[in-house]
C-alpha cells in the first residue's frame, strides 16, 4: 500500500479491491459450518482506519489533482459496494470510524454554500450516497433482515456516536475567534442538514428510534429558539442551539413532503392512533408537545394558510377547505379507537388539550405565517360561515371536522 501511494504504476484501487475481496472470502468461509477451523483477518477497526487513512494520504499529496485523479472516488465507490458487509458485522467500533470520517471530509474536504452550509468537494461527492446507503442499513430493519433486537442496537449505536463525536467538536473546541466558533459549528449543522431526511425516510417506523434527548425541541428549551430573544454568546450553549434548530428545520421539511403528513381520506381505511413512524419521530424531535396542536396546524399550514399575506377569497378559501377535508392527517391522534378529526370534540378531548400554549408558540417560532392576524381572522370567519355549514351539512365527518378546525384557529388566536 505505502509503495502503491509513492508509484502510480501500482493501482492502489485494484490493491485494495484485493483486500475487501479477501476480507469477504474469509468471512464467508468462516460462517460456513463445515470448515474445520477459521481464518483470522484484521479487525473492521483496523481496515476502515488504513481505508480511510489511505484516502487522506492521496489527497495530502502536493502533485494531487482532484480534476483529474479518480482514485478517492473509485475507492468510495467500492466501500459502497461492499458496505452492507460492515454493517451485518455488527462491529460498533468500525461505525464510530465511519462517522467519525465523514465529519472530517466535512472538515477538511468542503466548501462554503449557501446558509453557512458546507458542500462536499467534488472528489467527495460519492461520500454522500455512501452514508445514504448505510443510514438505509441502519434505520430500515425490514430490508436487512436482522434481528429487531439487534437492529435497535445499532440505531442506538449510530446516534451515540453522531453525539458523542458531535460533543466533542463543542467540548474540545479551544478557539475564540467568533470564525472560528461558526466553522465548527457549521460541521455537524452540515452533516444534520445532509442526513437527517435520510433517517427520517428510512426508518420504517418498527423498533426504537432512540433520538437523543439533548437534540429534541422541548418547552424548556424553546426560549432558545426564539427569534426574538437575546441569543447566549456562550460558544457550548450557541452549537447546542443551533444543533437542535437543525433537527427541527429537517423535521420540518420532512413532515411536510409528500405523505408524510397526510393521506387521501379513505372510509374503508380509518386512520387509528398507530404508533406509525411520522408519530414516534414527532415524539422525539418535539418531545413534551402536543402533537394533535401541532399535526392539525400543520395541516392548516399545508392546505388553508398561505405562506405570505395577502388577498384571501371565499373561491380560494372554498377550495383549500374542500382539499383540506378530503384528507386524513397520519399523526396526533389522541384515541386509539376515535379518531380525533373523525368525531365531534367532547369535554374530555378537550381537557386534554387544556396546556397547548407551548405548542402553539413553538409553531409561530416554526412558522412565521401564523402572526399573520389579517388572514387568521378571514379563515377563521370562512369556517365559521353559514354557507360552508351549509355545504356540507349532510356529512356528518366533514362537519365535524370543520368544527374542529374552527376550535383550532381559536385556540390559536387565544394563545
Amino acid at each position: 500500500m505505502d509503495s502503491s501511494l509513492r508509484n502510480k504504476k501500482i493501482d492502489v484501487g485494484e490493491l485494495w479491491e484485493d483486500f475487501f475481496n479477501q476480507r469477504k472470502f474469509i468471512r464467508t468461509y468462516n460462517a460456513s459450518d463445515t470448515h474445520p477451523f477459521k481464518l483470522t483477518f484484521m479487525f473492521d477497526y483496523d481496515f476502515m482506519q488504513q481505508f480511510f487513512k489511505t484516502i487522506k494520504r492521496i489527497h495530502s499529496n502536493p502533485k494531487y489533482d482532484k480534476e483529474n485523479d479518480h482514485r478517492i472516488d473509485s475507492l468510495l465507490r467500492l466501500w459502497n459496494d461492499n458496505l452492507l458487509s460492515f454493517y451485518q458485522a455488527g462491529d460498533p467500533i468500525a461505525s464510530d470510524e465511519m462517522i467519525k470520517f465523514y465529519m472530517d471530509c466535512l472538515k477538511n474536504y468542503s466548501s462554503e454554500s449557501r446558509n453557512h452550509q458546507l458542500r462536499l468537494d467534488r472528489d467527495f461527492w460519492c461520500l454522500r450516497t455512501v452514508f445514504n446507503n448505510y443510514i438505509k442499513f441502519i434505520f430500515g430493519s425490514a430490508s436487512t433482515g436482522i434481528d429487531d433486537n439487534v437492529d435497535d442496537l445499532y440505531k442506538e449505536n449510530f446516534f451515540d456516536t453522531v453525539e458523542r463525536v458531535i460533543n466533542k467538536y463543542i467540548d474540545e473546541n479551544p478557539s475564540k475567534d467568533k470564525n472560528e466558533q461558526e466553522k465548527v459549528i457549521d460541521i455537524f449543522v452540515s452533516f444534520v442538514s445532509a442526513n437527517a431526511n435520510a433517517i427520517f425516510k428510512a426508518y420504517d417506523g418498527k423498533g426504537d428510534f432512540p433520538f437523543p434527548e439533548t437534540w429534541a425541541i422541548t418547552p424548556a428549551v424553546l426560549d432558545a429558539l426564539d427569534q426574538n430573544k437575546k441569543k447566549s454568546t456562550d460558544f457550548q450553549e450557541t452549537a447546542k442551539r443551533r444543533l437542535r434548530h437543525a433537527w427541527l428545520q429537517e423535521y420540518r421539511f420532512w413532515i411536510l413532503n409528500g405523505k408524510n403528513l397526510y393521506v387521501q381520506y379513505n372510509p374503508e381505511e380509518q386512520l387509528n392512533f398507530i404508533p406509525n413512524k411520522q408519530q414516534i419521530i414527532s415524539e422525539h424531535i418535539l418531545a413534551g408537545f402536543n402533537l394533535k396542536v401541532v399535526s392539525n396546524l400543520l395541516m392548516l399550514l399545508n392546505f388553508v394558510i398561505p405562506i405570505n399575506p395577502g388577498e384571501l377569497t371565499n373561491e380560494i378559501l372554498d377550495a383549500t377547505v374542500q382539499n383540506l377535508l378530503n384528507c386524513s392527517k397520519t399523526f396526533g391522534y389522541i384515541s386509539d379507537s376515535f379518531p380525533v378529526l373523525t368525531t365531534m370534540l367532547d369535554e374530555k378531548a378537550e381537557n386534554q388539550l387544556s396546556d397547548v400554549d407551548p405548542t402553539y408558540r413553538l409553531m409561530r417560532t416554526m412558522f412565521p405565517q401564523l402572526k399573520h392576524q389579517k388572514d387568521l381572522d378571514t379563515i377563521l370567519a370562512f369556517f365559521k360561515s353559514e354557507a360552508l355549514g351549509k355545504k356540507y351539512e349532510t356529512d356528518s365527518r366533514k362537519t365535524s371536522l370543520i368544527v374542529h378546525y374552527q376550535w383550532v384557529l381559536e385556540k390559536l388566536q387565544e394563545a
